[in-house]
């Protein structure tokens, strides 16, 4: 594993913000930030130092992304998404999406409104095509060290611990907490 180090290609980066990307003047990007082509930032976001933000990602009101953070192509950030340090979102992941929750009216399913948001801690990578819903209320959060294979699915309110490992096509249902050093 360590000699592989040595043949790693890391991502380009260009260097500021390019020229198609649509930016909310109430977002606040860091200078050494790279947001790439035709990538969307909504209001109030706050973007750290180093962060690269590939083409064609979504950034929603409210999100913070720390430093030294990934945010591969087409990932989308739905809103009230908060990023910990040294995170890495995987191509196509969607974070933020509402959550999975119905009641039924006597006639119909009512979806349950999703008002929450999710938190990730520091060193975080979530995989391609993953999905990780926000809450019903408060957070969905993925604490530090956290590794996601692609193609899992988090659900709403689920509270995950520390330096845990999922394996592709892995799923946790709305509201379970997880304790540390899982491996799924």
């Amino acid at each position: 594993g360590h000699v592989l180090h040595l043949f790693f290609r890391p991502f380009p980066k260009a260097a500021g913000v390019h020229e198609t990307a649509v930016i909310s003047p109430s977002a606040n990007i860091d200078p050494t930030a790279s947001i790439g082509a035709y990538v969307v930032i909504e209001s109030n976001v706050t973007i750290g130092k180093n962060v690269t933000v590939m083409p064609f990602c979504y950034v929603g009101e409210n999100c913070k992304i720390g430093e030294a953070s990934l945010i591969l192509p087409h990932a989308v950030l739905l809103r009230d998404i908060a990023i910990g340090n040294r995170c890495e979102i995987g191509p196509g992941a969607i974070l933020g999406h509402a959550g999975f929750g119905y009641y039924w009216d006597g006639s119909k399913q009512v979806h349950v409104p999703q008002a929450g948001g999710v938190i990730l801690g520091d060193n975080v990578d979530i995989g391609a095509l993953t999905a990780i819903d926000r809450a019903t209320a408060d957070n969905t959060v993925i604490g530090d060290g956290n590794k996601f294979d692609n193609l899992v699915q988090i659900a709403h309110n689920v509270t995950i611990g520390k330096h845990e490992v999922f394996a592709s096509q892995v799923g946790i249902a709305g509201s379970r907490r997880i304790g540390d050093r899982l491996m799924a």
